[in-house]
């Protein structure tokens, strides 16, 4: 989801700073960099109605085995969440 695909992008800067400085305490390594606010607060309001996917179409999902980032697991796991027709 980005900017103008949602209304629920706070507009509110002080919020983002409150939510920075707490993931800043809990996840120290990123130092609330993931709740820093972005140009998606001062987009003007979606203007169109969301977009609503079928997913009753089967899904391929491919993955590496010796990806770090993506591990195999994973994707055998959302495999068998979602029922998708092949793994590759």
């Amino acid at each position: 989801m980005t900017c103008a695909d949602s209304d629920s992008w706070p507009r509110d800067p002080e919020q983002y700073r409150r939510e920075a400085a707490l993931d800043k305490q809990n996840n120290p390594l990123f130092a609330g960099s993931a709740s820093n606010i972005n140009a998606c607060a001062f987009w003007p309001k979606a203007t169109e109605p969301t977009t609503v996917v079928d997913n009753t179409a089967g899904a391929l999902i491919v993955n590496n085995e010796w990806d770090s980032q993506t591990p195999l697991v994973g994707a055998i796991r959302i495999h068998g969440l979602h029922g998708a027709g092949r793994l590759g």
